[in-house]
Order: structure tokens, then sequence, then C-alpha cells
């Protein structure tokens, strides 16, 4: 708690900004500070509150005294409310659910940590409260996305693998149904490695092809998760896409079909004149 300028009463500040209004003072009641998203989103209102506004919770007036600024996260819907408030609005005159500490600069966090778990342990029991850390729920979050990445490459694989067989069976098939342009062209002076990279070509562009249906399938496919993350307060959640991240994805695709098509003209280089041109 901090006193505020007037020295009367104390204000409890948060670990959040504000960007309009004060925190609560001590013993302060039917006041709320509310959201980024609460506050300035015309769907949740059918206006921008502000501070002085009302709200109703309940059928509870609430004056809203703070808003705070945009965080990218669930806390952009968040509605506080003092605590005796909250007790008697939903009937819980014992009821906490989650405390905030805020630790002084210079003090270690995890010392903090492990003191409060020590002290919960005491009163509530092994494993009653768990003590979360910024460096906690970021670690937490990476191990999710960690997961999520293994299972979007192990997709990614299984068609890469298929895509991979389906352009080669393509090209197999395509030496057999032009086995004769093969042979003409053989036999006007073309060579080998001529024919070889015909296919080989052929087989980059239907890779390539493949890849450009990929890429608009996938910037949409990123634009929309980016469009749900913000519905649900996620407006941290930022997906960027860069020329250079498409050019590098094409040019994967093209190498995808050059090797896939790597067997199948060799196949057709080997062909014969004679064996091609026979009815």
């Amino acid at each position: 708690p901090n006193k505020n300028t007037r020295g009367i009463r104390k204000e409890y500040k948060y670990d959040k900004n504000l960007i309009e209004g004060r925190f609560f003072f001590e013993g302060e009641r039917g006041v709320a500070t509310v959201g980024y998203k609460i506050a300035k989103d015309e769907n949740v209102f059918k206006r921008e509150m502000k501070t002085k506004d009302s709200i109703y919770i309940n059928g509870r007036k609430f004056r809203i005294v703070g808003i705070y600024k945009e965080l990218g996260t669930e806390d952009d819907s968040m509605i506080a409310i003092p605590l005796d408030d909250a007790r008697e609005l939903f009937d819980a005159p014992q009821a906490v659910t989650v405390l905030d500490a805020i630790i002084k600069d210079g003090v270690n966090i995890e010392t903090v940590r492990e003191k409060l778990e020590r002290f919960f342990e005491k009163r509530k029991g092994k494993n009653a409260v768990m003590v979360m850390t910024p460096e906690a729920v970021i670690k937490r979050f990476n191990s999710i996305m960690s997961i999520v990445t293994t299972i979007l490459l192990g997709i990614a694989s299984i068609s890469l693998i298929v895509g991979s067989m389906g352009i080669a069976n393509n090209m197999f098939t395509a030496v057999l149904e032009r086995e004769k342009e093969i042979g003409i062209m053989k036999s006007v002076g073309a060579r080998n490695l001529d024919i070889m990279q015909l296919f080989i070509i052929e087989s980059g562009l239907i890779g390539l092809i493949g890849g450009l249906f990929g890429v608009a399938v996938g910037v949409l496919f990123s634009v929309g998760i980016e469009k749900v993350a913000k519905a649900m307060s996620y407006s941290l959640l930022k997906i960027v896409i860069t020329p250079f991240d498409i050019a590098f994805v094409l040019l994967f695709a093209f190498a995808v079909g050059v090797l896939s098509g790597l067997a199948p003209a060799w196949s057709a280089s080997r062909k014969r004149i004679v064996d091609t041109l026979r009815d």
C-alpha cells in the first residue's frame, strides 16, 4: 500500500499500469478498476467506458476509478473490485482464490517463492497453494509451445512424405505417357542430361505450385488464429510473416519437388530411342 498525495488513505497498487484513473483506496467500497478490453471494446458495452462511469455486477452499482493499459492477455477482460464487496456480492465471506504479491526491487524472487511455499505449506498443507513466478509462467508457456511445435512438425513431416511420393508417382506416370516424345527429342539431338533436366524442372514446378497453395493456406490460418486470440483477449500473440519466410518456404517446396523427381527423370533419360518409338 502507498499513501496517496493527500496522505489520508492508502492506495493499493498492483503490478499492472493504468492508462487512466487510480487504484483502490484502503476501505473504499463500490468502486472498480477494469481491463483495457472491458473499457475500450464497444462490443462489451455500447460505448467506450471512462473513469467515473458506472457498471453493474449482479445488480450492484460500481463506479470505475481506473483503467488498465492493454496487456494482450486475459487480464484485458478483468474487472477488479474491493475484496469486501466481492465477498458480499458472491456470498463467499472467506473465499480467497488468488493472491498477487509485489516484490521490492533487489529481492530475489526465488527466495520469496520458497518462503511463501513454506508459509502456506505449514498452514494449508503440502501442495494446497501453488506459488507461480513470472519465470515459471513463461517456462510453462514455452513447454506448451514446444509440444504444439512438435505435433505440427510431425504433421508437416507426414505431409512432406506423402507429397513427395505423390510428385514421384505423377512424374513416373508422365515418363510412361511421354515415351514417344522422349524418343523424338533424342532422335533430333537431345542428350540424356537435357531429358533429365526437363523432368527435374517439371517436378520442381509441381512442388512450387504446391508450396504456393501451402503458403496461401498457412497465411489464412495464421491470420485466423491471430483474430481468434485477439477476440479471446490474447492480443499479445502476434503472428509475423516476412517475405523471407515466404521465399524460404517456396524454395523449400521447389527443392522437395526436384528431389522427388530425380528418380523419374533418371528413368526418362535412360530410355533408348528404339524402345520409345516402337509401336
